[in-house]
């Protein structure tokens, strides 16, 4: 007997311990570190349990409770410490005073006592508290045996409260809810744990099944007025305002203080703004007796449902209340108090419904907050964003403006997006340039400085921010996706471009280079062009540009015998220009210079007009899509003639690395041709031709800041005749270089 007692006393206390650390470290283990007085007594305390002075444990338990209450393995501990010393007196009053040193006969209560310690010793707590209960069941009544069961099923609770928590935080409701059910289990009497399972199940919107734990948490403690109010929160979730307002009048006859009485009329007010029942959020704020900004926003909310009793966007979203959970006298006692006010939950709302597009929706919750509070910028910005987005421009833009004439302490940053969406560019372009020039411009706001620059025609300022937003990408501070980054770069390309140069060699079936008419109709030729031209910034803009050009352009080869050579060159001087910011369309005139003896001297006119997509080269993709369209038609003033020609291609481009040069990138494009061209020069006027063709182009001249900025054109067709002339169908070659 006393081997066995000495067993018992010892592996108890190692056991104990074992599983007290275990739980402490699943459970708490996001607590506040123990420091300074609170720190020092609970060493103590843990000192005194493991040498098994268990008075002085506890006493030390309790005094380091009150000194951090919020600590709750120091509650396990005192339990532990409780539980030793209830053992201890009960093993002291079956030891005999004496040992005896004649055998000793084992009772079967004591054997299983000693199997259900050492299963606890071995980690094995499922067994452990299954033995105990068997043990009670067969053998009856046993003050230490219960002991330790009770031990067991508030430390094994406490750990599945401890993973309930854990699975909340991480927002895994099924597996709160199941941990939660598991720690009512063990400790059905504890009110925290099935307020845990409740809120577990409300996050997880199974609402029945909250209502339900709610309906049996009061059963359990009538007092309580949490499990009403979650109860209230999942009958109005499931349609039953009627059962909700139910339950809070019979919350409302409980004895509250003033502090749970004021978040009773909150809540209430809270629940019947979602139901749209603004008079009966009147009457719940009229209870509290000391109004405050939070009862002055619900009360403006109020009147104006009371007010617009139809309009919806003026009903809140219904929102659970959260647990607020505290020690008190070695226990845990939770209240519900207010997740949002009604302001947060129509923000919420709203921007909801921008990230869904829903842009009415959106409209109207931000109409509503910029009623209740007339004064939060913020909420003005949201309006002011949903109006654009919802095509409400002149709505917009009159917010924009009643904004920046209110608030006068924004930022430049604030005020320049202000000024967008009140599309005043100048003042906008302005206030991202003083942003900058105080260095308070963030990196995500550089792309749209950028493009306001470039709407102001400030395009060196354009190129500025464009090539810091390439920095910024290189920093980290801002990410592009890799087409993203090359777009960026063509934007650079475009805008820093002040001249420009191409040369082209053209085989086709008959008929010159596109401005120039052949002195006689001819089949097949090959003609030579180049053209140089300057853009002048001072005439340039927001996609529009003014080009200067002088071209020449010759026959270096005629079937018919025509004139080649220099007896053919013909010279040319021109403006182009680009009146359109979205349509690439331009307006030529120019003055036709006879260098040759066969050439002439006229004046021309020519509007052309081009759209392509896919036609850049890409740098996320093996291979896309690709078409165009080009048009060009011109009159000769002297010479009375008319042209107009026109190429329509689509295919699917490829990226073909394995045949690149050096830097320069190769893309292969096969695809379908249809031409038409007309001249009235020609006995046959008009001649339309279809067929395949492929073209390769070669892309060059690039650096970090710019995409590349020259290429190499190589492409043949093969036509069959439509309609018309023959000289729309056979090969068509043509190279064209590009600086």
């Amino acid at each position: 007997m006393t081997r066995l007692s000495t067993y018992t006393r010892t592996q108890s206390r190692h056991l104990v311990g074992c599983l007290f650390a275990l739980t402490v470290a699943s459970a708490f283990a996001d607590e506040l570190p123990l420091t300074g007085p609170a720190y020092q007594v609970a060493n103590e305390a843990y000192q005194a349990y493991d040498r098994g002075d268990y008075p002085t444990a506890i006493q030390n338990a309790r005094e380091a409770i009150r000194l951090r209450p919020d600590v709750a393995r120091l509650k396990v501990l005192l339990r532990n410490a409780q539980a030793a010393a209830n053992k201890r007196s009960v093993r002291k009053a079956v030891k005999p005073v004496q040992p005896s040193t004649a055998p000793q006969l084992v009772s079967p209560v004591q054997a299983k006592l000693a199997e259900i310690i050492r299963l606890q010793h071995a980690g094995q707590f499922d067994d452990a508290l299954r033995l105990a209960d068997e043990t009670l069941a067969s053998d009856g009544p046993n003050d230490a045996v219960s002991a330790q069961r009770d031990l067991l099923r508030r430390q094994l609770a406490l750990a599945a409260a401890g993973r309930a928590y854990e699975a909340l935080s991480k927002q895994v409701w099924p597996e709160a809810a199941t941990a939660a059910k598991a720690a009512i289990d063990y400790a059905p009497g504890v009110m925290s744990y099935r307020l845990l399972l409740i809120d577990a199940l409300l996050r997880d919107q199974q609402n029945p099944a909250a209502e339900a734990a709610a309906t049996a948490a009061i059963e359990r403690d009538g007092n309580d007025i949490t499990p009403l109010l979650m109860r209230a929160y999942a009958k109005q979730a499931q349609g039953n305002r009627a059962g909700a307002k139910d339950d809070y009048v019979l919350a409302g006859n409980r004895q509250l203080d003033a502090k749970a009485s004021r978040n009773l009329s909150l809540i209430m007010a809270d629940a019947a703004l979602a139901a749209g029942e603004g008079a009966t959020a009147l009457d719940a704020l009229l209870a509290i007796d000391s109004p405050d900004a939070d009862v002055a926003e619900r009360r403006k909310l109020a009147e104006l449902q009371v007010v617009n009793p139809g309009d919806n966007a003026l009903h809140t979203a219904l929102v659970p209340p959260t647990l607020n959970c505290k020690t008190v006298a070695d226990a845990t006692e939770c209240t519900a108090r207010l997740a949002s006010n009604p302001q947060y939950s129509l923000a919420a709302a709203a921007y909801k419904a921008m990230a869904a597009r829903d842009y009415a929706e959106a409209v109207a919750k931000a109409r509503a907050l910029v009623m209740i509070a007339p004064d939060n910028g913020s909420y003005l910005q949201l309006l002011i964003s949903a109006l654009a987005a919802n095509s409400e421009q002149a709505e917009s833009r009159r917010y924009a403006r009643a904004a920046l004439a209110r608030f006068t302490d924004l930022s430049d940053v604030e005020r320049a997006y202000l000024a967008l969406a009140a599309d005043d560019t100048a003042a906008a372009h302005q206030a991202f340039n003083r942003a900058d020039a105080a260095q308070q411009l963030p990196a995500k706001a550089l792309l749209d400085a950028a493009y306001t620059a470039q709407r102001a025609e400030a395009l060196p300022d354009a190129s500025h921010y464009f090539r810091e937003a390439i920095d910024a990408n290189d920093a980290g501070s801002l990410e592009f996706a890799p087409q993203a980054l090359f777009d960026t770069r063509r934007a650079v390309a475009d805008l820093e471009r002040r001249w420009g140069a191409y040369t082209s060699l053209s085989y086709r079936g008959a008929g010159g280079l596109t401005g120039v008419a052949p002195t006689n109709p001819q089949s097949d030729s090959l003609y030579w062009g180049g053209e140089v031209f300057w853009r002048p910034l001072a005439l340039a803009g927001n996609g529009t540009y003014v080009d200067f050009y002088a071209r020449l352009f010759d026959s270096l080869y005629s079937k018919a015998g025509y004139a080649t050579g220099s007896a053919s060159l013909q010279g040319a001087v021109g403006a182009r220009w680009k009146p359109l910011t979205e349509q690439n369309l331009t307006f030529a005139f120019e003055r036709l210079i006879r260098l040759g003896d066969a050439s002439q001297s006229d004046w021309l006119a020519r509007v052309g007009y081009s759209l392509g997509e896919g036609t850049d080269l890409r740098v996320d993709a093996a291979s896309w899509w690709t078409a165009d369209v080009n048009a060009e038609a011109g009159h000769y003033f002297e010479a009375g003639t008319r042209y107009a020609t026109s190429e329509w291609r689509a295919g699917r481009s490829y990226r073909m690395p394995v045949i690149d040069i050096g830097s320069a990138k190769a893309v292969v494009w096969p695809h379908a041709v249809l031409g038409i061209d007309y001249s009235s020069a020609f006995a046959t006027r008009q001649a339309i031709g279809a067929g395949v063709g492929v073209n390769v182009r070669y892309w060059f001249r690039e650096d970090h800041y710019t995409a590349p900025r020259s290429y190499f054109d190589l492409s043949m067709h093969y036509r069959i005749k439509v309609s018309g002339d023959e000289r729309g169908s056979g090969f068509f070659l043509r190279g064209i270089f590009y600086y």
